[in-house]
């Protein structure tokens, strides 16, 4: 006899230096993967590593920004737009999706590894919290 019945998700996921290794085209999977595996009222934690690297130059790592972790979680699938530089074009008139993760949090933290932080010693990377 089991006790408990069968779960099909998670109540919290933690992408520590996941997404940086995924190469631009697969972005999109890893947001529709996130939001398939994440149970209602679950959270996501991300470590938005290397928020100081140019997104265009190769990887991985790969450059990460906010803007494309909020690009990503807010249309699961969708490829964003990008611009020359890399960056992430916003589309300002884009309608939330039913499937979206909304950003609840995020945070730069006080101190970090010596990998996140600048010459000057300035810490250079993002915490996110996202839900449903």
């Amino acid at each position: 006899m089991r006790c408990c019945s069968p779960r099909t998700g998670f109540d919290l996921i933690f992408d520590y230096t996941f997404l940086c290794a995924l190469a631009p085209q697969h972005r999109p999977r890893w947001a529709k993967r996130i939001t398939q595996l994440m149970l209602p009222g679950g959270r996501l934690v991300c470590l938005e590593y290397p928020s100081w690297k140019p997104m265009s130059e190769p990887g991985p790592p790969w450059g990460v920004s906010p803007e494309l972790y909020e690009a990503l979680l807010s249309a699961p699938g969708e490829a964003p737009a990008y611009g020359a530089d890399g960056s992430v074009v916003a589309d300002p008139i884009a309608q939330p999706r039913h499937d979206a993760l909304h950003r609840l949090a995020i945070i730069k933290p006080t101190r970090t590894h010596d990998a996140g932080t600048g010459p000057d010693g300035s810490v250079l990377d993002f915490i996110s919290v996202w839900s449903r």
